[in-house]
């Protein structure tokens, strides 16, 4: 369900429901909503804190990295484009090459967290636990 209320100010305020919950999204008029849905969008800002919650653990390639999320979060939770959030981060400077390794015939590159990653875990957590106590207590 799609609710379009536009306003004097210019901008358009979209109600999309997700389950019992129901968000409010403004974008300016005449500017693309994203229908991708809420499910996607929550994946894309989750992504990376799975990621950093996984080098936390221990150094990792791509390839373990997204079999780990695959298998721990029973196909739940894969990640469709790998370089997009290990470039994404390594830029942050969350994250740094921990070296290449050849397995399989195949060379492989190792991500691991930096200090600053380990902050942004922090953080990332601390957001997440709120915003999914808040979401809790109105699906209550």
């Amino acid at each position: 369900m799609m609710i379009i209320c536009k306003r004097q100010d210019d901008h358009q305020y979209h109600w999309k429901r997700f389950g019992k919950v129901v968000f409010l999204v403004m974008a300016k008029k005449g500017s693309r909503i994203d229908n991708t849905g809420i499910v996607s969008n929550l994946k894309k800002g989750l992504t990376e804190l799975l990621v950093l919650k996984l080098l936390n653990e221990k150094t990792m390639s791509i390839y373990e990295i997204i079999k780990t999320l695959k298998e721990r979060s029973e196909g739940a939770c894969c990640i469709s484009y790998p370089y997009a959030v290990i470039y994404r981060l390594q830029n942050g400077g969350f994250i740094t090459d921990a070296g290449k390794s050849v397995t399989d015939d195949r060379l492989r590159f190792s991500y691991r967290i930096t200090a600053s990653g380990k902050e942004r875990l922090t953080q990332m957590l601390a957001e997440y636990e709120a915003f999914m106590q808040g979401v809790s207590k109105l699906l209550d």
